[in-house]
């Protein structure tokens, strides 16, 4: 049984990676593309870190992972992070250890507070340094982001702990007890979230260099290699701003305006809003004047007792909710019999708004439409803008506003190569749901009925072992839903650096 290693790759984007080795760089990703199959890799609805990764190593929809953000909306308006224990127990790696399969895990976004499997784990960069087990006897020394001011400074930053994960990944690649390793890279996400263009390539370019060595264990080792991301990347120049358009057509009502949207309106009125655009991140290190781009401020400014929709959901991609403000899930709300007309009210508005004669709102789904089997964590609606908008939560001043920058697009990359898989073949319909199906039939183990992807039968050569064999199905097994929060501190902590790259404003 070959082992297998999963090089995750976050926000990494097919187009960027072509156009960058059409220019002559990139040549070992070019190097393991011509030795197997690669393509675009559909992401989750929305396409966003957390439930792009879970839903990766599931092979289940976010809406059965109850999961379509890093943090969940209670009743009561608080906004608490998910962790582990949401679904831990539909994980790849505890179905592996299940039928004494070790696997090692470096990174990978969903893995706070650590568990126990059977292997290891190092968790991921969004919470403190943690490790299974305790003494796993690794030593990692990062910069957390979230204390540094400035973007040139976080992403120097950012490149040091991407040097320092390269150096304990390949400590741990050496050792032999694993069957599965899964390493997910971080910088190429980080650099999306806090630079441009060049920054983006540059982190390219410097992840080709520093995976080299790995590149030669794999080839000296035979084992089988995924290279996959959980989104790609998108430049848009506008965005499409849902609190101010849910205020503007009588749906969201705020209370007395925060000094923030003052500040807001007297620089675009002096047209001096691109200063508030570069420092407001600074600023609000100093000042609570900028709590208008916080969610949980947001919340604290809503009349609840007048309004029937709003969105407050963690933020990077080209989707956004909408949640209706009903009685059945809010302590304060005031939508009853009446929540069907409102949903078709706002479809058919969003459909129709325009930014002059442009439509910015390309679909508008209702959650049971995506997510048949979804909890109530799951936002009513689901608003897709058209390519050159993003949508936000945030209470600027108008619905439409100017903001160049790069947001997660719908589709990532996929690679995959070894002994097993065919040679130069660019592949289509892959979704990110797909992997662990294809992981598990390569082990030769069978896939629960409940998982909503496939085995990607085709990027196996014909006359391999995982390619004669048909894959296997078994009955699911039934969890009983935990719901955990960590500690305050490290709620916190996990809360700033999400805010420091754009998530949560």
């Amino acid at each position: 049984m070959r082992k297998i290693l999963v090089i995750g790759v976050d926000g990494m984007d097919s187009r960027i990676v072509k156009s960058l080795i059409k220019r002559g760089n990139l040549n070992n990703f070019k190097r393991v593309m011509e030795q197997g199959c690669f393509g675009k890799l559909k992401s989750t609805i929305p396409p966003i870190t957390i439930p792009a990764w879970i839903a990766m190593f599931s092979g289940k929809n976010a809406g059965k992972l109850g999961a379509v953000g890093f943090s969940r909306l209670e009743s009561d308006y608080r906004m608490k992070v998910f962790t582990s224990t949401q679904w831990k127990k539909d994980m790849l790696w505890t179905l592996l250890g299940k039928e004494g399969l070790r696997t090692g895990l470096v990174n990978v976004p969903g893995t706070n507070p650590v568990y126990k499997i059977n292997g290891f784990v190092i968790g991921s960069d969004f919470g403190t340094f943690q490790t299974y087990p305790e003494d796993l006897g690794i030593k990692m020394e990062i910069k957390p982001l979230e204390k540094i001011v400035t973007n040139s400074q976080r992403l120097k930053a950012a490149k040091y702990n991407f040097k320092e994960r390269v150096r304990v990944a390949s400590e741990l690649l050496k050792r032999k007890d694993w069957q599965l390793f899964v390493w997910v890279i971080r910088l190429t996400d980080i650099a999306m979230h806090l630079g441009d263009r060049r920054a983006i390539e540059e982190t390219y370019i410097l992840v080709d260099k520093y995976i080299a060595p790995i590149l030669k264990m794999v080839d000296k080792n035979n084992w089988n290699l995924f290279i996959v991301s959980d989104h790609g990347a998108r430049r848009v120049k506008k965005n499409f701003n849902i609190n101010t358009f849910l205020k503007e057509t009588g749906y969201l009502k705020f209370g007395k305006e925060n000094k923030s949207l003052k500040i807001v309106r007297t620089l675009t009125k002096y047209k001096l809003k691109p200063l508030l655009m570069a420092g407001y991140r600074f600023l609000s290190r100093v000042t609570h004047h900028f709590s208008h781009f916080d969610p949980e401020a947001i919340s604290a400014d809503i009349k609840w007792d007048e309004t029937k929709a709003f969105s407050l959901a963690d933020t990077s991609s080209n989707f956004m909710g909408i949640w209706i403000h009903s009685k059945k899930n809010f302590d304060q709300g005031i939508v009853d019999s009446d929540e069907e007309i409102i949903k078709q009210d706002l479809i058919d508005r969003l459909m129709e708004f325009k930014d002059g004669k442009v439509r910015v709102v390309k679909n508008v789904w209702r959650k049971e439409e995506l997510y048949p089997d979804s909890s109530r964590y799951i936002p009513d609606l689901f608003v897709e803008t058209e390519e050159n908008y993003a949508p936000d939560f945030r209470a600027y001043d108008k619905v439409i506003t100017d903001n160049d920058k790069y947001i997660h697009d719908p589709y990532g990359i996929f690679i995959a190569s070894g002994s097993d898989i065919k040679n130069k073949q660019e592949l289509e319909n892959l979704q990110i749901i797909d992997i662990t199906p294809t992981i598990l039939h390569m082990f030769d183990l069978p896939l629960s009925t409940d998982m909503d992807g496939r085995v990607l039968m085709e990027i196996f050569n014909a006359e391999s072992e995982p390619g004669v064999r048909k894959p296997r199905f078994k009955k699911p097994v039934v969890h009983r839903e935990e719901q955990t929060s960590f500690s305050s501190k490290e709620e916190e902590i996990i809360k700033k650096r999400l805010k420091t790259l754009g998530y949560l404003g």
